[in-house]
């Protein structure tokens, strides 16, 4: 049964064999609401993972400036 479900289902993603694509199921409220969370966690990872990269990005600039500073002073700069 399995190997009859896989070649329909590659046979389907080929275009070999064409079903009813113009049907749509309306979702559920609760399939609604449940991407609508998704959507929102997904937008607050991002921002959280941008405001990380900058704070990181700021203190590998800050470290480098000490590193130059350090540098140059016992380079006598």
């Amino acid at each position: 049964m399995n190997a009859v479900l896989r070649t329909f289902m590659l046979a389907r993603l080929a275009g070999l064999v064409t079903g009813p694509e113009e049907v749509r199921c309306a979702p559920t409220h609760e399939e609604e609401m449940m991407e609508l969370r998704r959507e929102i966690l997904d937008h607050a990872i991002a921002e959280t993972d941008a405001r990380e990269a900058r704070e990181k990005a700021a203190e590998e600039k800050k470290d480098l400036e000490a590193r130059r500073a350090l540098r140059d002073a016992r380079l006598g700069k």
